[in-house]
């Protein structure tokens, strides 16, 4: 049982690692966003109808990564994109977003390097 157990674990890791390696695109991301929810994903598509804002936290850049279909990204921190461009990005996707203001589907989150730096 005890080998059974790890070697479900060792397979889990094994997709999991399969998923961060391996770019998808942003309508196979769309097509399974209940898989994807919550998780990171690297995806790699064009980039589409780019914003910057700047807000309490910093720069935030908003954009679309698209390949027949979009996700949108929000980006925090420092972003060097340019319209029409391919990308590949890595972050937190979310199926669905509520913040007040903030009101998505199919989100990519990107993080700052080095996390969010709070004062003190």
């Amino acid at each position: 049982m005890k080998q059974l157990i790890a070697l479900i674990l060792c397979l889990g890791i094994a997709t999991a690692v399969a998923f961060s390696d391996t770019p998808l695109a942003p309508s196979a991301v769309i097509a399974g966003a209940s898989t994807y929810d919550k998780q990171d994903v690297t995806v790699s598509g064009t980039i589409k109808n780019v914003q910057t804002k700047n807000g309490p936290r910093g720069t935030m850049t908003q954009y679309q990564l698209c390949d027949s279909q979009c996700v949108n990204v929000v980006e925090f921190g420092s972003a060097t994109i340019t319209e029409g461009q391919t990308q590949t990005v890595t972050g937190r996707f979310r199926a669905s977003v509520d913040r007040g203001a903030m009101k998505a589907q199919n989100v990519i989150m990107i993080m700052p390097a080095g996390g969010w730096h709070h004062p003190h």
